[in-house]
């Protein structure tokens, strides 16, 4: 996951979960919380093709 991926991320959310339930505000702030004191980002997400077909938001510890 990538800052880059923040709108398709709201898009998806939008359509399967409910309008507005993860704002891009969010997904950039859980993204952000997602990364590790080493850089890695612990979030991931699924493309098929070019298309963002799922995500999911984790955190490492310390970063609750």
């Amino acid at each position: 996951m990538v800052p880059g991926d923040a709108d398709a991320i709201q898009g998806l959310a939008d359509r399967v979960i409910g309008p507005g339930y993860y704002p891009r505000a969010t997904v950039l702030d859980y993204l952000q919380r997602s990364t590790a004191k080493d850089g890695s980002v612990v979030a991931h997400v699924a493309h098929a093709g070019e298309r963002l077909i799922g995500f999911r938001f984790a955190l490492p510890p310390g970063n609750w």
